[in-house]
Parts: C-alpha cells; structure tokens; sequence
C-alpha cells in the first residue's frame, strides 16, 4: 500500500510514500505522519491511500502521530478545491485549516544520551556541560546560543559523532 502526502510548501504536487505493514489496519487518510523528506524529517498529512505501485523509489512512513483523522473527508474536498481555485498548494491550505495545536511544525530536541568513556578535549566537554544542566534543548537554541564562537563547531562535531 502507499499513500499520498501533502506538505505545507510551494510545492504543488502529492508525495508518494510506502505504508508499512503496522499501518495496514488503520486508516489514514487525514492523519499526520512523520517520514523522511529531503534531508531531514517531516510531518505531512495523508490525503489518499492506494495500491498503484509507482515507477520511481519510495520511502517509508516512519509513525502516524494521530489516533484519530484530524481532517474528515468533508475538510479534505474542501481544502483540496481551495487549492485548486487559489493556485497553491494543498499542504498550504490543510495547514491554515489546522487549529494551531496541530500543525505541520516540529522542534528537535537534543539531551545527553548516557555517559561514555570517550576522551573529550577541554571544548567538549564545556559543550557536553553546558548541555548537561538542561534536561532537554531546542536544538536552534543551541545553536543560536554558539553562533559565531568556536562551540558552534564542537557541538556540530559532538551531533556527527552521535549518529
């Protein structure tokens, strides 16, 4: 199975990806999902289901973040005639048809993940401190707070070796 997802961008076409298995007994059409787009990750919203296996590579559903639809299929026609009318993209429309709680917007987080016996130079550990006070820091933050020091480049090395 794969479904169609719509992104709040510029963007005016549908993004095909694959339901994985877990997913099969639940519907999706106008829930949130979170997959991997370009580089990173993002929420999209499901706006179609479908067995059409397309020609091109497809990636995964990575979660459902939603028990139940956050769009009806009455909000999705409307929202998809919007698009057509107006000339912009879907995911734009579903976006401003959200309540804010529960938009396309998501933070990352970043935390010290446990203690290992590494050797750190004296900027490491500075970083890994600093890190250590908060129990958890938005990532843009973090770097808004090193922005043009040398801890800026320490800590991007420090995400590096993490992954």
């Amino acid at each position: 199975m794969f479904a169609d997802i719509a992104f709040p961008t510029a963007v005016r076409r549908l993004f095909t990806y694959q339901v994985p298995q877990e997913f099969f007994s639940t519907s999706l059409v106008g829930k949130r999902v979170w997959v991997p787009y370009r580089n990173s990750y993002a929420i999209g919203i499901v706006t179609n289901v479908h067995e059409h296996t397309p020609v091109f590579d497809v990636k995964s559903i990575k979660k459902v973040l939603d028990e139940y639809p956050v769009l009806n299929a009455e909000l999705l026609t409307l929202t998809h005639w919007i698009h057509k009318f107006y000339y912009c993209s879907w995911g734009e429309v579903i976006q401003a048809a959200l309540p804010s709680g529960l938009n396309f917007v998501s933070n990352t987080y970043v935390r010290i993940a446990g203690n290992q016996s590494i050797e750190l130079t004296e900027s490491e550990e500075f970083v890994l401190s600093e890190l250590s006070n908060d129990e958890a820091m938005l990532h843009q933050d973090v770097l808004k707070r090193w922005r043009r020091t040398s801890y800026q480049k320490v800590y991007k090395k420090l995400l590096k070796g993490a992954e």
